[in-house]
């Protein structure tokens, strides 16, 4: 069966499941944070769009997993964090919204979970560290994310991941473009240097 076409009830028990998984992850020492990716205006279709915005979240994790760890290729996967995104789009609110975040790319953002191991590089949480370092991860030159909003997850987190995988439960067809890191490390490509947009 295709993804696009799994029943209502399937896709609540699958978001039920990264629910657990997050939950569980933390529960095994990781720290959460509820990560929401905005972006600059990406040109084309919203297939290819949201690509773009896949592949630049994938530099956000390479620049990211380097504050991390010293060597990602030879370190251990539990030593890695994890990334789990998914495109979500906007829906009515009761507080006022930025015209910015709806109006560019018809308000099409990206909600991700990250979880940070117990034995980190970083010498502060990682809201901290985004919003110091926030030059690195949105330097326009190389990436289209404009801003990169990070909530240390506190309590609840598979509440949590139900919010920041909706879609999921609205639209089947968006496990697509579920992005979930890190691959596996043979997977993962050589150091190289960020190139222009």
């Amino acid at each position: 069966m295709d993804m696009d076409q799994l029943p209502y009830g399937l896709r609540c028990e699958l978001l039920d499941a990264f629910g657990a998984w997050v939950t569980d992850t933390l529960d095994q020492g990781c720290t959460g944070y509820l990560t929401t990716f905005m972006f600059n205006y990406i040109p084309g279709n919203s297939k290819s769009i949201i690509g773009t915005m896949t592949k630049d979240i994938e530099q956000f994790y390479r620049t990211l997993v380097t504050r991390i760890v010293r060597n990602a290729r030879k370190a251990q996967i539990h030593q890695l964090p994890k990334l789990i995104a998914l495109p979500d789009r906007p829906v009515p609110k009761h507080f006022k919204q930025a015209l910015e975040d709806v109006v560019v790319n018809d308000g099409l953002h990206v909600h991700g979970i990250t979880m940070i191991p117990p034995a980190s590089r970083l010498d502060c949480e990682l809201d901290e560290h985004v919003h110091a370092e926030s030059r690195i991860y949105t330097d326009s030159r190389y990436t289209r994310i404009r801003h990169i909003d990070v909530q240390k997850i506190k309590s609840r987190p598979g509440y949590t991941a139900g919010y920041a995988f909706k879609e999921l439960k609205r639209d089947a067809a968006a496990y697509d473009h579920l992005l979930i890191l890190p691959v596996a490390k043979s997977e993962l490509p050589p150091k190289q240097a960020r190139e222009p947009t």
